[in-house]
């Protein structure tokens, strides 16, 4: 028999509530249970953003994505870019190390710990109606990268949270709020629409450190098929996109 996910979802998020409520009523300590909370809601919040309804084998929508990508009058959402991450970041011959945060990974969310010591941070971030990416790179210090198609600043509040959520995965991680920024080379938008898809392009770029001039990218019509390109080749390879936990709640560690 097959569960709609839906109405598990809420029916667990009701029995929290009220669990906590009659908790919090009866005096009882109810952090954890407040925490847990929380936790299962950015859960839902996440899991719906980018997959749908979950049907058990992974999107119900993946088509819909690669749609979204090809399409010139779409903006990117998250599972467009958290797709063409998965791919890059998964790809052969990348190192280990890498860690891919979510636009929509809170601060207080329980992140994973790394495996391996954390080297790389790639951390596309939703502004309002805008996408800009991070990038930073652990060698001997800190490295620290940002893109944005509209000529924007970085923002501090948005390095703290990235500093936050990686030292939650990797303690000995440096800290980022003090480091030089540097700019990646990023062309200028001429719509309202390609931000997603040039901030998904520092993103690929980033990783595979071609630093090369904005002058040589591709426009974004040809950006969003070879991103669609790739999410198609490693969907092939390995049989699901994207892995079977949304990124805001198990960011992708590589």
């Amino acid at each position: 028999m097959k569960i709609d996910s839906r109405v598990l979802l809420d029916w667990t998020e009701k029995y929290y509530r009220e669990h906590a409520r009659k908790a919090k009523e009866e005096g009882l300590a109810w952090s954890a249970d407040e925490a847990r909370l929380r936790a299962f809601c950015d859960t839902r919040h996440q899991w719906e953003l980018l997959y749908g309804t979950w049907d058990g084998g992974g999107w119900d929508d993946e088509e819909g994505t690669l749609r979204r990508m090809g399409d010139a009058t779409a903006k990117y959402n998250d599972k467009c870019i958290y797709a063409v991450a998965q791919a890059v970041l998964s790809s052969e011959g990348q190192e280990r190390g890498m860690l891919f945060i979510d636009s929509q990974t809170k601060e207080t969310s329980s992140l994973p710990p790394a495996t391996v010591p954390i080297t790389t941070v790639v951390a596309p971030v939703h502004r309002p109606d805008h996408w800009v990416f991070y990038g930073v790179r652990r060698r001997e210090g800190v490295e620290m990268f940002f893109a944005d198609s509209k000529g924007g600043r970085p923002r501090v509040n948005e390095i703290r949270r990235l500093e936050i959520l990686t030292k939650r995965s990797d303690p000995s991680f440096p800290e980022m709020t003090s480091v030089v920024i540097k700019r990646l080379p990023c062309p200028s938008q001429q719509d309202d629409i390609s931000c997603g898809v040039f901030a998904t392009e520092a993103l690929r770029r980033f990783v595979n450190k071609d630093l090369s001039s904005a002058d040589s990218w591709p426009d974004p019509v040809e950006l969003r098929r070879q991103h669609a390109e790739m999410v198609n080749l490693h969907k092939s390879s390995k049989g699901c996109m994207p892995p079977d936990a949304p990124p805001g709640v198990n960011p992708l560690h590589v």
